[in-house]
């Protein structure tokens, strides 16, 4: 089974410079409270260039860092390489439930946690079109207790609350 990603459109009658500024800007007016670190957020920041950080600063002016900006670019200049990898993956993988055979391997346990993390991408939808199999073998995989607790959507989470 796949499952459509989430999406949403507003439409900001602004040029992008002014609507990014806002978006970015006044961020901690609507983000949610619960930010990274042990003392609330008094700044949230979103540096307005490729490789900028986005972090937040508390009273103390201690920064927690979030992440970075996506280099786009970048990303589809990988990914024809993406592609190759997923179609060998794919090709090796088969119709069996896990790379070796009936049963979960390292390599299934070694290859999950990258999965599972561009499976948040919005390349995964590309990277997996009409490659189902790789597709309900990540499914399993995240569904299995072990990997469960692991992943990055999970890992976030309690970070996120840490």
């Amino acid at each position: 089974m796949t499952i459509a990603p989430a999406r949403s459109a507003v439409e900001v009658r602004q040029d992008p410079a002014q609507a990014f500024a806002l978006f970015a800007g006044r961020m901690i007016e609507w983000w949610q409270r619960g930010t990274p670190g042990d003392t609330p957020a008094m700044a949230i920041v979103v540096e307005p260039r490729v490789g900028g950080r986005w972090f937040n600063r508390d009273a103390q002016g201690v920064e927690s860092e979030w992440g970075m900006t996506t280099d786009e670019a970048a990303c589809a200049a990988a990914l024809p390489a993406g592609h190759v990898v997923f179609g060998e993956l794919s090709r090796l993988l088969g119709d069996q439930p896990f790379f070796t055979g009936d049963t979960p391997s390292l390599a299934d346990f070694h290859i999950a946690p990258q999965l599972d993390f561009l499976a948040m991408t919005p390349e995964w939808a590309a990277l997996t079109q009409g490659r189902e199999n790789l597709v309900r073998w990540h499914q399993a995989m995240v569904a299995r207790p072990s990997l469960a607790d692991t992943t990055m959507k999970k890992v976030a989470a309690l970070a996120a609350r840490a």
